[in-house]
């Protein structure tokens, strides 16, 4: 599409011959009305010197103002000089958007006299050195005669194109940058590149609303790798070459990632081929390509496609923008300027436009620029992404058996436009009726199966996903678990009613998973022994065979005494399963070493190697020597137990170092130490950690590398108790015999 900008100027008159700085030709005598005598300087004359006698001098000086740079005067002595009107912008070349062009700045000589006039090119809002000056000396022998130029009228108006049926009612106000849909603001820095950020914008954004991801996308590949002549002198809408149009030494279109072409705020050289990625199917002009489409029109196009590409008039007053709504400026001629239009609020009556000067300028790189003003919107177009391009395959998936319950997977990581994988399996030699069983984020490329039963042939697939839609499918690998160690047996049990394995249960209930034939069997029925108005809450099983609980409420146990929520009695069994029976007696008196507070209710509890105890509360617990939050443990190292309790605190787990967040879900409300010191846990909800998430009724390992105040430990998973008929149930309490 061969750009026709239509450059807007207010006719100014403007009648006067040239002079030279030496004053050799005469001035022509002017009419009644016209404007005054000049004498024209470039910047071939900085560092030179100038008489006035009677002229007005005027400034001719190279100047982008699309890259937020322009000419300012520092230090303007007014008694000798005044500026007339704001600087006027004339482009070297029209059809561009960012082009080159000249500066022009009027003074007048208000009295006789000596002076230096000096000015700096930079960007107003900005700290940094200028990038050039410019200084004259002058001598006002008159001063100026007939110094009244003509005012511009009212900003001109262009024609209005409306495409489209709007909704029945337009929201009164909408940006994109509050539903998510705005990348980063960048700098074009002193380029007139600005066509190419506003060209790569809108697509920055479609990607992100449609796909949600974000992608950083080289302007540098359309500033250097365009063939119509454009670059850091101005150009157009490149939409074409995310669509269909690409250079002889690429291999096709669209998007190129800033990683792989850094923008350089030069005409680098295109040093391809790169590689492409997500294109467009359309992009289309919301009026005419040499319009400002209605109001309306622009901002439905917002509401169905995202951000929109629009251009504008810039001058200084828009570069020293710093906050609020933007009026416009009279003295605004040429439409020199492409931006993003990310929404509108019809309270302020302006549009959210997203600049290319670094967030430093305006509102971190935005502005609010009332309807109607420095023809914004002019040439406004939207493009049409339809999603990602479906990511390539994963090869070379390879599954190796860790355990009798645990696969793990691995695989080559093909694409780089996935936003995750899918992970299918099933199960039996030979099968073929694949499920999807996990999925992980993009970049991940392992992935660990637990839950599983043992001695058990199981096959996997893995494909990558995107918005655009599923790859095919990696190989298909297969393995067998391991055969489960003897005798091992989960005791365990839930804060709710349920059914396992066809065993009913009730939260007072403790089960037994029989880990190597996968069999459910009722250990103890808490109602058998005055425990149906309570829950167990934590417990440990003894070599000797007794069972030590804790429970979540006080309560009077039946023929033995009332128990505080933050006790442990032992129950040594005489009969166990569906007619349960045995003793009571004291453990553990929490209200003896300072557990006196509701929050700090005993909710789990195990026994180390060395005897010490490790405890976690339903809430915060404080006590001497130790204080923690629900995720957090801390060890009791008695010097007796039982009905009298004495010993001593220390932290001995603090879980937010690993991942455990302060919110109930991740709360630890079951424990369990094996010999090597390896802490099996289970939380009261959904849980996220490094390399595991699950939910309540799961139980996760943590295999330490420091304990205390200071935590580090690497996750795994146990044992996955969806997967093990154990669906819906939180896993308040645990303990495992080998």
């Amino acid at each position: 599409m061969k750009p026709k900008l239509m450059f807007v100027a207010v006719v100014v008159l403007l009648a006067a011959m040239l002079f030279s700085l030496g004053g050799a030709a005469a001035a022509s005598t002017l009419s009644a009305g016209s404007a005054p005598q000049e004498i024209q300087v470039t910047e071939q004359n900085d560092g030179g010197a100038v008489s006035l006698n009677g002229e007005v001098l005027v400034l001719n000086l190279e100047s982008n103002p699309s890259t937020g740079y322009g000419w300012q005067v520092q230090g303007l002595d007014t008694r000798l000089l005044r500026q007339l009107e704001a600087a006027e912008w004339r482009p070297h070349v029209e059809g561009k958007l960012g082009g080159w062009g000249t500066e022009v700045l009027r003074f007048a000589a208000v009295a006789r006299g000596q002076t230096t006039l000096h000015l700096v090119y930079a960007r107003p809002w900005e700290a940094a050195s200028p990038i050039k000056s410019f200084s004259m000396e002058v001598q006002v022998a008159e001063p100026s005669r007939d110094v009244s130029y003509p005012q511009p009228a009212a900003e001109a108006a262009l024609p209005e194109a409306y495409e489209g049926e709007a909704v029945d009612v337009l929201p009164s106000a909408y940006n994109w940058c509050s539903l998510g849909g705005c990348t980063p603001v960048r700098d074009q820095g002193n380029c007139g590149s600005c066509w190419a950020f506003g060209t790569v914008g809108p697509l920055e954004s479609a990607i992100l609303i449609q796909d949600g991801a974000s992608k950083d996308l080289a302007e540098q590949y359309l500033v250097s790798c365009n063939t119509d002549g454009w670059g850091c002198d101005g150009g157009w809408w490149a939409h074409d070459y995310h669509e269909w149009k690409f250079p002889p030494s690429e291999p096709g279109p669209g998007a190129v990632y800033e990683v792989d072409f850094p923008y350089t705020a030069t005409d680098a050289p295109c040093a391809g081929p790169y590689t492409h990625h997500e294109t467009i199917a359309d992009w289309v002009y919301i009026g005419g390509e040499n319009s400002v489409p209605a109001t309306d029109a622009i901002k439905q196009a917002i509401l169905d496609h995202g951000p929109v590409s629009a251009a504008v008039c810039v001058n200084s007053a828009f570069q020293s923008y710093t906050g609020g709504v933007f009026t416009g400026s009279i003295f605004c001629f040429t439409i020199n300027h492409a931006i993003v239009l990310v929404g509108w609020d019809d309270s302020l009556g302006a549009w959210r436009l997203r600049n290319s000067w670094g967030p430093e300028w305006g509102e971190d790189g935005y502005m609010w620029i009332a309807y109607g003003k420095q023809y914004v919107g002019y040439s406004a177009n939207y493009v049409v992404y339809t999603g990602s391009t479906p990511p390539s395959a994963p090869t070379s998936l390879g599954a190796t058996a860790f355990s009798y319950n645990q696969i793990n997977l691995a695989w080559t990581d093909t694409s780089d436009n996935e936003t995750g994988f899918k992970i299918e399996r099933c199960t039996g030699a030979g099968c073929s009726d694949f499920v999807q069983v996990a999925a992980v984020a993009a970049n991940v490329a392992s992935y660990s199966n637990t839950g599983l039963a043992a001695s058990t042939s199981y096959s996997y697939r893995v494909r990558a996903t995107n918005a655009g839609g599923n790859s095919d499918y990696s190989n298909i690998a297969t393995a067998v678990t391991a055969a489960p160690p003897a005798g091992a047996k989960l005791y365990l049990g839930s804060s709710t009613s349920g059914v396992a394995g066809g065993i009913s249960f009730a939260d007072e209930d403790v089960l037994i998973k029989d880990m190597g034939t996968g069999a459910w069997s009722l250990f103890i029925d808490g109602s058998d022994i005055g425990l149906a108005n309570t829950d167990i809450d934590a417990f440990e099983m003894l070599a000797d065979g007794s069972l030590l609980m804790s429970f979540d409420t006080d309560f009077a146990v039946t023929g033995f005494a009332t128990v505080d929520d933050s006790d442990i009695v032992r129950f040594t069994p005489t009969s166990t399963g569906s007619t349960t029976a045995g003793t009571w007696s004291w453990y553990f008196d929490g209200s003896d070493v300072g557990l006196s507070t509701s929050d700090e209710d005993v909710d789990a509890f195990a026994i180390l190697p060395d005897g010490r105890l490790i405890f976690s509360t339903l809430g915060n617990i404080s006590v001497t020597g130790a204080s923690g939050a629900d995720e957090d443990l801390v060890v009791f190292t008695p010097t007796a137990l039982g009905a009298t309790t004495t010993g001593t605190w220390a932290v001995y787990f603090d879980g937010s170092d690993v991942g455990l967040s302060s919110t109930s879900n991740e709360d630890v409300n079951g424990a369990w130490v094996d010999a090597a010191g390896k802490l099996y846990l289970t939380t009261l909800g959904s849980f996220s950690v490094t390399g595991v998430s699950g939910d309540g009724s799961d139980i996760i390992i943590c295999t330490p590398g420091t304990l205390g105040s200071t935590t580090t430990c690497t996750w795994s998973m146990y044992w996955d108790g969806s997967a093990n008929g154990f669906s819906g149930e939180v896993t308040d309490m645990l303990s495992i015999v080998p």
